[in-house]
């Protein structure tokens, strides 16, 4: 996409929830689904790169580390408080 409106909105949104403290919401991120069979959506690629993902705000990486491609792909109940 890449518009001025997408990644506006994108940066907006992965801010509101980052600053809410519960979860990391990363951008762009490239997800490992190659043990998925996304085959019933038409999908056939091994990696994915959502808009935006939302993880648990746990730590993932080690000081100094980088992902180079996330495996850990859940799904999150999220419940209005």
């Amino acid at each position: 996409m890449g518009s001025w409106a997408h990644s506006t909105i994108q940066s907006i949104l992965a801010g509101l929830i980052n600053k809410e403290g519960r979860f990391k919401a990363p951008v762009e991120l490239s997800l490992d689904v190659s043990s998925i069979d996304l085959s019933q959506f038409g999908i056939t690629k091994k990696e994915l790169k959502p808009d935006i993902c939302l993880y648990t705000k746990k730590k993932r990486v080690e000081k100094g580390c980088d992902l180079v491609m996330m495996s850990e792909i859940n799904a999150i109940k999220l419940r209005q408080t």
